[in-house]
């Protein structure tokens, strides 16, 4: 049997597991993308990059999740750049069920070892000197993406640039 202070504990988790949820919308990918850039565009000119960006699908996201992801790829792709100007691609493929966005680079690239541990909230694997930051990123975008059930990982070799899926 309840008494009032279980009923009121029990009603109130219901309720907090209710306000986490994420309401179903369906968002414009392409439009993120472009206010994602339009964010970045500053580091985008002065690194002389270029973004070759291809139709994305709409995605049952929050606007605001979708963005922050995209920003921690796109601004790690200008950040972890060669000597050469940063050339990224941005595109998405999807079935009946999935989507899945590629962030693709021809940056510094990551070792096999560190592929795994780049999504460990404060992880690093470069000095603080040569390319400064908090290590949160990445971590950051895993939780995120698994907050709807999807996975990122990354394809890198070192030297020759990272391509991110999620």
């Amino acid at each position: 049997e309840l008494d009032e202070d279980d009923e009121s504990v029990e009603s109130t988790t219901a309720w907090s597991k209710d306000v986490v949820r994420f309401p179903e919308v369906v968002t414009n990918a392409n439009l993120v993308l472009e206010e994602t850039l339009e964010i970045l565009a500053s580091t985008i000119d002065r690194e002389g990059a270029v973004i070759h960006r291809s139709p994305l699908a709409p995605v049952a996201v929050q606007s605001s999740h979708l963005r922050r992801i995209l920003q921690n790829l796109v601004g790690n792709a200008l950040k972890f750049r060669s000597e050469d100007s940063p050339v990224i691609r941005i595109g998405c493929s999807e079935d009946a069920d999935h989507v899945c966005f590629t962030v693709e680079d021809n940056g510094i690239g990551i070792s096999e070892e560190d592929q795994e541990r780049i999504f460990e909230m404060f992880t690093r694997v470069h000095d603080g000197q040569s390319f400064p930051g908090t290590g949160i990123g990445l971590a950051a975008a895993k939780n995120l993406v698994g907050s709807y059930g999807g996975e990122i990982e990354v394809e890198s070799t070192l030297g020759s640039g990272s391509c991110f899926r999620f």
